[in-house]
């Protein structure tokens, strides 16, 4: 195999070399000097030429691709070709100007070249020589009659350049080079080469080479004025190009010969009509795309050349071709969509023609070239409408077809059909809303119905999305696809392991997502427009499968049921509660509904029939949930039904606490907490569908327990009520470490909740036997785990030990979260303030301190125990956010600091860090400004020990903050999330104690090593960090530091004084850095933040020195966009400087900078595009 192939084939087998040469090759040149006498530069053209040149000599030699290549074992050139081309659309895109600049770059970097400018000149010159050779010899492929054979029935070519795919990417290089050259030379090939020839080229590459030009034209990089210049050529591209080998290849698709054609057609061969209707079709929707021409415009400017474009196209709907159908469907989208934006434009008209007719002339002048418009734009208004009609009726017509297709399965067309009926019927609304289509509409509606019943998720998703766009109140569309969609919402047999003959498309995830997105919000559509009708189809259908004999399929048919309900909880909850509503809250009901179906023929409703609406929702719910609580369906065996059921109860909670009728409440409470038992007691982590579900019945029926209980808490404050729910809890601790490991942190935080906020409600003497109750199997467990945890390490295996670990800070956690809950709402009942919550708290805490202090002494290096242990020790410090008793904070911060400790003198623990560091922001948050108090030196002698304490508490904990990250910070080499946590202490202290965050040392003594100074420096260097948190949070900690050097009330001269003095000391790189991070640099994520801080910094900084230090960093090369977006964001900074202009520009700007530096493949030729010119026009008004 000769070089450049050989090169191509490796590249194909994955070699690295290979791919890393190609890569190279068709981004950079290279000075070649081994021959003194004629140096030259080799580059992306040399390498084509060549491998053009062996393809060709391989093809003659009888080898290389097509049906002969079937016969010898020679290897197929077919992907070295489509490599190739790829390649070459690479070195296409980049202009000629661009090329010529590489060109230069390499000579002036060769060591080796030392010719004249003259040499120079000659060497770029000769360059664009083999660029055009290479154009050439690849437009000539293109055109070349010999690689279009007419009989393609058998889908076979007889060259590797005769593979529909390689020729395509063929086409593609010839037309990303006519646009890299600019719209001179993209018109001049247009108008003065192909439009003239039409009849004497080769028709499929005409159509490829048209629809990549709009393609290309449509890119950032595309060189200014090439927009115009695609308006100027589109009725002429349209009329004389696609349009008319449109009209051709539909006729030609019509016959019944699959190998012969019509002598006189342009082509020939029915798989080829069909390929040549697909790439004109494509290339109309791309021309329409880049132009935003409507389909009124379009039917207009094929008129001109006598050709019906609507009736072709309705011709086109009969294809039996998926690709056909399926290019024709996007062009209907785009055209589509346009009409959707002119009627938008015509109706801002309208409303500017009624102001100014509304106000006096000599005010506001004439409104007659106004109006003219209008007219003009009504007219196309009932040009279109008249269009759509036709649509309307021309897809009304493919559902007998769309029957048959789906009976002989074909997938395909029937996903494009429904998708061209989505497109007609969305643009349509306006007019089935109105009843202008006087009943042509009820074929595409039968159509889309028909899509909704197709067993593939790729089509009837398509056809549910466009019933939520035509489903009106005044139809009866809402109680036929009802039905349908409750069958969509069950769960197909073949994804749970049920026998079936269906085997569906999708995995019980992909299910998930699509009733949890789309099934719902076309249920809440439907249920809006008939309410009475969808509650009593779901209600009545769970009573009957609760009453009737279960089968294998009832628990997954009764879930969708549940599905369908919780689905519009949110309204038929809120509709349930209007019955006992006052007169006034029904009245207003009523007009909210009335509202929602403004201008549509539908009866309105008053307080009455809102009331008698409510009662129907009551009575079919109350029945739904009572005859679910009396059956004894084996549905409750089932995690599918267990989870969807308590999903229902907890979405409903706050109607099931108010509900009238009675044992409703009781029994969505006995059925949430019987399925807590049943889910711990049956299901674990390895049954195979609790494994692939998104949600648990564990984390339902926890969930649902939790907002019931918070509902209504009294009615639960009794002691059989206590008793049910004291054995649940203790349920999950009656068992090994090994079980029930599917009862994550977050279930026992929901059933927690629920639980302490009914203990908040018992009378207070209750308070302290009952909190004890609920945390000793808690406490008990923790005990157990950290005696295991102290074992000799030889006695216990260390999977084991990390299991123990794990538990161990998960208990931690729900200690503290019981605590923190009851604590949160038993203040609120309590009469006496924290001090009878705190005498609750205190017995179980005591009991437990013990094991904390044990915990953070020996195992304080596992990230999970200290994550647990800093909750645990913020609602030890939340006991007493008045700071008037600082004992058990002294305690609390005595173990923190006894972590940050340990993690100094063991750098490997440092991972532990981040979770009290967490602790120490909210213990400043809390405290802060009781330490700021003894640091301004405005205490009383009645504060004076408390707060000089307080003082002395934050300023140990952030002294020994830094002190466990200084010496790590200050090298360069800090474990990078610890970054974040300190950042956020540090706006703490900015917010609550500046003063002593300024007079706070980083830990070594050095006042030149200030906490401040030192964070700032650490922020400043953070900002180019890989890690998108990292950056966040240094740029939020600079934003702050910026704003405590800015004068203010709340802060103090000399604080704000030596703030500036810090923050001066980074101003001009940061300011450097920001702007250089958005020009591709930083995390898309951070650029917000980026903006924003650039916006306050800006602000404070003198108008000279913004100039200067702007102007110098959009000089650099990282900024690439051009001179004149060069002098459209200094205009935008400058504004900023002066504040003339909000933070949210400055946001703009970095995600548009931000979006133009991002790496294409076109050589950096963005500057000249017409993607700057927008980008200059709209942050600098240049052109």
């Amino acid at each position: 195999m000769d070089p450049a192939l050989s090169i191509l084939d490796r590249a194909l087998k994955g070699d690295a070399g290979s791919l890393s040469f190609l890569e190279r090759t068709a981004a950079i040149y290279v000075y070649d000097g081994t021959n003194p006498g004629q140096p030259k530069t080799c580059g992306a053209w040399d390498f084509l030429n060549q491998a053009l040149t062996e393809v060709e000599r391989y093809e003659r030699n009888g080898f290389g691709g097509g049906a002969m290549n079937v016969a010898t074992n020679n290897v197929n050139l077919e992907p070295h070709v489509q490599l190739l081309a790829t390649m070459s659309k690479r070195a296409a895109r980049r202009c000629p100007v661009s090329d010529q600049n590489l060109v230069q770059v390499c000579l002036n970097n060769a060591a080796q070249f030392h010719g004249s400018t003259e040499h120079a000149k000659h060497l770029i010159d000769f360059n664009k020589q083999m660029r055009d050779r290479v154009m050439g010899r690849i437009a000539a492929i293109t055109f070349d009659f010999a690689n279009h054979p007419k009989n393609m029935g058998g889908g076979s070519h007889f060259s590797v350049l005769s593979n529909p795919i390689a020729m395509d990417s063929l086409c593609a290089v010839v037309a990303a080079n006519a646009i890299s050259t600019g719209p001179h030379e993209f018109t001049s090939l247009v108008e003065g080469w192909i439009v003239p020839s039409i009849n004497n080229l080769p028709p499929l590459s005409v159509a490829a080479i048209i629809y990549h030009l709009a393609s290309e034209a449509m890119g950032k990089n595309a060189p200014i004025g090439t927009r115009d210049a695609l308006r100027k050529l589109f009725d002429s591209v349209i009329s004389k190009v696609l349009a008319p080998m449109f009209q051709e290849a539909v006729r030609d698709s019509d016959s019944d010969s699959d190998n012969g054609s019509d002598s006189g057609s342009m082509v020939g061969g029915r798989a080829i009509s069909h390929r040549m209707a697909a790439i004109t079709l494509k290339g109309m929707d791309r021309w329409c795309a880049a132009t935003n021409c409507s389909i009124s415009r379009m039917k207009k400017v094929c008129q001109t050349a006598n050709i019906q474009i609507i009736m072709s196209i309705s011709d086109s709907l009969y294809s039996d071709s998926e690709v056909v159908i399926d290019a024709l469907s996007d062009l209907l989208d785009t055209l589509l969509r346009q009409n959707a934006v002119d009627q938008n434009a015509l109706d801002g008209l309208a409303m500017a023609e009624k102001f100014l007719k509304e106000k006096s002339a000599s005010a506001f002048g004439d409104s007659t070239a106004m109006g003219k418009v209008e007219d003009s734009m009504r007219a196309e208004t009932k040009d279109r409408d008249h269009i759509l009609a036709e649509l309307v009726s021309a897809v009304g017509m493919q559902r007998f077809r769309f029957s048959s297709r789906l009976s002989s399965g074909d997938s395909g067309v029937c996903r494009c059909l429904t998708s061209i009926a989505r497109s007609v019927a969305v643009s349509s609304q306006a007019l089935l809303r109105s009843g202008a289509l006087q009943g042509t509409e009820r074929g595409m509606i039968d159509l889309l119905m028909k899509g909704t019943s197709h067993s593939s998720i790729n089509v009837y998703s398509i056809a549910l999305d466009a019933f939520t766009f035509i489903m009106t109140p005044n139809s009866d569309i809402s109680t036929r696809l009802l039905p349908v969609l409750q069958g969509k919402a069950i769960v197909p047999p073949s994804i749970v392991g049920i026998p079936s003959d269906d085997d569906v498309d999708i995995d019980l995830h992909e299910f998930e997502r699509f009733r949890e997105h789309q099934l719902s919000d076309i249920l809440t559509k439907c249920y809006i427009n008939c309410r009475s009708y969808y509650i009593e189809s779901c209600c009545m259908a769970i009573e009957e499968f609760c009453s009737g004999a279960p089968n294998a399929h009832t628990p997954f048919q009764m879930e969708a049921a549940l599905f369908c309900l919780c689905a519009v909880s949110v309204d038929a909850s809120k509709r349930a509660l209007l019955l006992n509503a006052s007169p006034a809250a029904q009245l207003a009901a009523a007009k909210a509904s009335n509202s929602q179906h403004l201008g549509l023929a539908t009866q309105s409703l008053d307080a009455p029939s809102i009331a008698s609406d409510a009662k129907h929702h009551d009575e079919k719910m109350s029945r739904c949930i009572l005859a679910i609580a009396k059956s004894s369906s084996t549905s409750l065996k089932n995690p599918l039904f267990l989870s969807q059921l308590c999903r229902l109860l907890g979405k409903y909670a706050n109607w099931l606490s108010k509900t009238p009728s009675e044992g409703v409440l009781d029994a969505a409470a006995h059925l949430a907490l019987t399925s807590f038992n049943e889910s711990t007691s049956q299901f674990g982590q390895q049954n195979d569908i609790i494994g692939e579900m998104t949600v648990s019945p564990f984390t339902e029926a926890a969930a649902a327990l939790r907002n019931i209980l918070s509902r209504a808490p009294t009615r639960f404050a009794n002691a059989e009520a206590l008793s049910a729910l004291e054995n649940g809890w203790r349920s999950i601790y009656n068992s090994n470490l090994d079980a029930n490991a599917a009862v994550t942190i977050d279930d026992r935080r929901a059933l927690c909740t629920g639980i302490t906020r009914v203990l908040a409600v018992l009378p207070i003497e209750q308070w302290t036997p009952s909190l004890a109750s609920l945390a000793n199997p808690t406490i008990n467990c923790i005990e157990t785990l950290v005696r295991d945890a102290s074992k000799s390490p030889a006695s216990i295996e260390k999977a084991r030990f990390e299991q123990i670990i794990s538990r161990m800070g998960v208990e931690i956690c729900v200690l503290a979260i019981a605590l923190r809950t009851f604590n949160n709402f038993a203040k609120k009942s309590s009469t006496d303030g924290q001090e009878q919550v705190k005498a609750a708290i205190l017995p179980p805490l005591h009991r437990v301190w013990p094991c904390i202090t044990l915990i953070a002494k020996k195992f304080s290096g596992y990230e999970v125990v200290v994550s647990s242990l800093s909750e645990f020790l913020l609602i030890v410090v939340s006991l007493n956010d008045d700071g008037k008793d600082l004992s058990l904070i002294t305690e609390a911060c005595e173990i923190a600091v006894a972590i940050m400790d340990g993690s100094a003198e063991k750098k490997n623990h440092q991972c532990s860090l981040p979770p009290i560091l967490e602790f120490v922001q909210e213990t400043v948050n809390i405290f802060g400004h009781q330490a700021e108090v003894h640091a301004n030196g405005g205490f009383t002698t009645t504060t004076n020990v408390l707060t000089e304490n307080m003082h002395k508490i934050i300023q140990n904990l952030v002294q020994k903050s830094f002190h466990a990250v200084q010496a790590p910070i200050q090298e360069g080499n800090a474990i990078e999330d610890v970054l974040p946590g300190i950042f956020a202490i540090c706006r703490s202290c900015i917010r609550r104690c500046p003063v002593l965050l300024m007079n706070l040392n980083a830990g070594d003594g050095d006042v030149t090593h200030g906490a401040f100074a030192v964070t700032t420096k650490a922020a400043m260097s953070s900002i180019n960090n890989r890690q998108t948190e990292i950056v966040r949070s240094a740029l939020l900690y600079l934003d702050d530091a910026f704003s405590l050097a800015t004068p203010a009330s709340h802060t103090t001269e000399a604080v704000t004084s030596m703030a500036l003095k810090h923050v001066n000391t980074i101003r001009e790189d940061l300011i450097s850095a920001l702007i250089t991070g958005a020009c591709g640099m930083f995390p898309r994520e951070v650029l917000d933040p980026a903006g924003n801080l650039l916006h306050s910094i800006l602000k404070s900084t003198e108008a000279r020195d913004a100039e200067r230090i702007c102007t110098l960093v959009v000089q650099k090369d990282s900024f690439r966009l051009g001179t004149n977006a060069r002098h459209s964001v200094l205009l935008t900074l400058g504004r900023g400087t002066q504040g003339s202009i909000a933070p949210s520009v400055f946001m703009d700007l970095f995600d548009d900078l931000w979006a133009m530096h991002q790496n294409d493949d076109t050589g950096g030729n963005i500057a000249g595009g017409d993607a700057i010119s927008l980008f200059s026009k709209k942050y600098g008004g240049s052109n």
